[in-house]
């Protein structure tokens, strides 16, 4: 499956992504719609119309459910929220300043909480007890989509 970790400032995922007969490929878990961070962690058709939703700019009506599972977090300046396959693409205002879903999540979430770790070491530690975790680990922030976007004349 994958590992994606946030806290309120910014949002990290390893790049591993695991197919049919164990065979893998480096894969994006991390979008960015807006002003938000998005990962997700799951299987492809569920995962999918949830992007596709995200990338509609998150109206109210959602889509059919389709078959298969998916965790997502939502980072924003008002917060981090998760979202699951069981909530029909309504969020949990996550208030413990930091989450971490996927395969490797318990071991990701265990570093951020007890061990102060940010959420790319907190990935990089679920690395090494996760089989399914793997590759790059990449990192969006909150700050850098913040930064006002320079326009040439």
């Amino acid at each position: 499956m994958t590992t994606v970790a946030a806290n309120l400032t910014c949002m990290a995922a390893d790049t591993k992504v695991v197919g049919g007969d164990d065979v893998y490929y480096n894969g994006t878990k991390i979008f960015v719609f807006g002003s938000n961070i998005i990962g997700v962690a799951g299987q492809g058709k569920a995962m999918t119309n949830f992007m596709r939703w995200c990338a509609e700019g998150f109206p109210e009506v959602t889509p059919d459910k389709a078959k298969g599972s998916f965790e997502a977090l939502r980072l924003n300046a008002a917060g981090l929220f998760l979202y699951t396959d069981a909530d029909d693409y309504w969020p949990e205002r996550l208030t413990a300043g930091c989450h971490a879903i996927g395969s490797g999540g318990k071991a990701a979430l265990l570093a951020m909480r007890h061990f102060n770790q940010a959420p790319r070491e907190a990935v990089t530690c679920a690395m090494l007890v996760d089989n399914n975790t793997g590759g790059d680990v990449m990192v969006y922030t909150l700050a850098e989509l913040m930064k006002p976007k320079r326009v040439r004349k």
